[in-house]
């Protein structure tokens, strides 16, 4: 845990950035599949992978990653959340034009592969994949109907720089899951629930985060269990 700090803090310095000031998004894992998550002083609850958190991911384990990443991009449904700024080319940035998140709106034909041994794996796509071709590849369809909790996410820059084959894929940062309710009058609470790796946010917690993260933002996740008497 305090070398994974340590890294950070290195970044900071190589960067000529105050570790205070470079705003990294610090989620530490308590045990189960619950954490905390830190960032610019706010401490809010988040939830991963239903097994824990590991230094030793594998796919479909899942485990959420321990370590140090970048986010790489964002992708949002544009009939459910609001933006601020779109421009011509569908491209827009999240919530507030200070962020440098840059985001882009799901369509219908977007997916992600988690197919180790496929090409593409551990990467974005255009569905149906591969194209023009009767059979399919494993995948998560980003554009979801039964549930909000791609309706917002960022990209972890996990096992991407390069991708290596069975050592996970798709590890976002995306909406915690919903509680329902029996009163449709009701508001509907995030109840937190295990993630298959991903870490998960309440809505409004995330769209803090993402509409005040930097270029230098790094997103680190520690295990905190250790310290748990």
């Amino acid at each position: 845990m305090s070398v994974l700090l340590f890294l950070g803090f290195l970044f900071c310095m190589v960067m000529s950035i105050p570790f205070v000031s470079c705003g990294n998004i610090t989620v530490t894992w308590t045990g189960g599949h619950y954490c905390t998550l830190e960032f610019l002083h706010r401490k809010m609850p988040c939830s991963l992978g239903k097994n824990g958190a590991t230094l030793e991911k594998k796919e479909g384990d899942g485990k959420t990653p321990i370590g140090i990443f970048p986010l790489r991009r964002a992708f949002f449904r544009a009939d459910k959340v609001p933006v601020l700024q779109q421009s011509e080319q569908r491209k827009v940035w999240c919530y507030d034009t200070a962020s440098y998140l840059h985001c882009e709106a799901i369509e219908v034909n977007f997916g992600w592969v988690d197919e180790s041994m496929d090409p593409m794996y551990n990467q974005f796509v255009f569905l149906p994949y591969p194209q023009n071709s009767n059979s399919s590849v494993s995948h998560e369809n980003l554009y979801l109907t039964d549930s909000s909790v791609y309706d917002l996410f960022a990209v972890i820059g996990y096992n991407d720089a390069p991708v290596i084959p069975f050592l996970g894929s798709a590890i976002f940062f995306h909406i915690a899951s919903m509680v329902s309710s029996n009163n449709k009058n009701d508001t509907v609470a995030s109840d937190f629930g295990p993630t298959a790796g991903c870490v998960a946010l309440a809505k409004e917690d995330l769209i803090f985060v993402l509409s005040q993260v930097e270029p230098q933002t790094m997103f680190i996740i520690q295990d905190g269990t250790e310290q748990q008497p």
